[in-house]
């Protein structure tokens, strides 16, 4: 099995990196109008509507295995929301070409993870113990990399703010959530339904555990029951072997429960909740 999703997954990079031959109208496929609607309309009845929409979310890049992740889901038409940390820019100039072209692929959408992630020696206590600094670092990532959205992943801290909607209000970054409730900034916070961690990268029975908890978690009793954000993070697809369990957690998904992906900016109430914040800000 292994060998297989390795042997599909250098199929996708072979073509993510390919420049598509370009072909005259006269050596095109002589397929008809009526041939390519018929084709179309069976792709459409034979597509089931489950309802289910996946979030898929990578965390931390931009890494050296951005890109490899970049042309995978590229490869299978995939889109994602990609939470990314000014500072890591200062890393290598390679990855102010991996920003830009994340940045440009239509696919994919970018918002904020904080210029600094909580760099304090890893105490995100003392991080977020001044939460008015953390706004300021949310605020510098913004304008650094140039986002227009007002959606942020806090870092370390599973927290939501999405309109009247609240979840991790017990944890050390909820204190910044109170502070743009306190001072109507228009600002949601987004955290996630289920992890990718690092046993999934390296062996299949821990992908197919992830798998089986987005099936049940779109049948708990659950507020958005049919609505599943994933966290990855970027630096845990160094190997082959992990960008094929990728591959294969994708199309599982698509398999056993057929549904959507889409961008956070189109999570359940996340319109809605930056229109009435900016209103209010005005």
């Amino acid at each position: 099995m292994r060998i297989w999703f390795l042997l599909i997954l250098g199929s996708f990079f072979v073509f993510a990196c390919q420049t598509p031959e370009i072909k005259s109208i006269k050596d095109s496929d002589s397929k008809t109008e009526e041939d390519t609607n018929s084709t179309k309309d069976a792709i459409i009845e034979n597509r089931i509507d489950t309802g289910i929409t996946i979030y898929l979310t990578f965390d931390d890049g931009p890494y050296s295995t951005t890109p490899a992740i970049d042309s995978l889901l590229s490869a299978l038409s995939i889109k994602a929301s990609f939470f990314i940390v000014g500072s890591q820019m200062q890393w290598s100039k390679k990855y102010d070409s991996t920003f830009l072209a994340e940045k440009n692929n239509p696919l994919f959408k970018i918002y904020n993870h904080t210029y600094s992630h909580a760099i304090t020696n890893g105490k995100l206590h003392s991080y977020y113990a001044h939460p008015d600094s953390v706004w300021l670092d949310i605020e510098h990532n913004k304008s650094f990399l140039g986002l227009t959205s007002n959606i942020t992943r806090l870092p370390g801290t599973n927290s939501w703010k999405i309109g009247d909607y609240r979840r991790g209000t017990k944890e050390d970054a909820y204190q910044v959530i109170k502070l743009t409730d306190s001072l109507m900034l228009p600002q949601s916070f987004i955290g996630w339904d289920a992890e990718w961690r690092m046993g999934a990268s390296k062996q299949m029975r821990y992908v197919d555990t992830l798998i089986k908890k987005v099936g049940e978690l779109t049948i708990k009793n659950r507020q958005h029951q049919k609505h599943v954000v994933i966290l990855f993070h970027d630096f845990l697809f160094h190997s082959n072997t992990a960008l094929a369990h990728l591959a294969h957690f994708i199309q599982a998904l698509q398999n056993k429960y057929h549904p959507t992906f889409e961008w956070v900016e189109n999570y359940p109430g996340m319109s809605q909740s930056l229109t009435a914040s900016n209103e209010a800000g005005n």
